[in-house]
């Protein structure tokens, strides 16, 4: 039988080696955790690179869509009016049909709205109408339309 300070002894020991236990769970729960956290944040930064590689590739994708529309090179333009918005769309249909101040002002509206499509629009349909400035053969009623269009698009767009 064990006298009582050998059971003391043994219930110290028994004692000792459970919190040993328990501080050397703790730290290592602890440990991992952090270590868990870190990687986590790393994949979460690694994400949003992809996104906003994803996100930078969509736009070029909108605005080569856009550009085609406004150029009407009688490709099938069915995918472009389902990757650009309706008020993109309803100013390219507008600036094709010579309405230029129309289409400026439907873009414009839905440009301060945040339409990123829209202020593409604006600074494309800009960039065409300068470059049709530039055709010597142009005839002055043209000329004139255009020169009156580009007064009133809006600046500062495009981006």
């Amino acid at each position: 039988m064990l006298t009582t300070k050998e059971k003391n002894g043994l219930a110290l020991k028994i004692l000792s080696v459970t919190i040993a236990f328990l501080v050397g769970g703790l730290w290592y729960a602890v440990k991992t955790s952090w270590q868990n956290q870190e990687r986590l944040t790393q994949i979460a930064k690694a994400q949003d690179i992809r996104l906003a590689q994803i996100d930078s590739s969509i736009q070029g994708i909108r605005r080569a869509m856009i550009r085609m529309l406004l150029k009407g090179n009688n490709a099938d333009a069915s995918i472009a009016n389902d990757l650009v918005s309706d008020t993109a769309l309803q100013g390219i249909g507008q600036f094709k049909s010579g309405s230029f101040v129309d289409a400026y002002a439907t873009w414009s509206l839905a440009a301060a709205k945040g339409d990123k499509d829209a202020s593409f629009a604006i600074f494309t349909a800009s960039a065409e109408l300068k470059n049709k400035l530039a055709d010597p053969n142009l005839s002055p009623e043209d000329r004139s339309a255009i020169e009156a269009a580009l007064k009133t698009a809006p600046k500062g767009t495009g981006n």
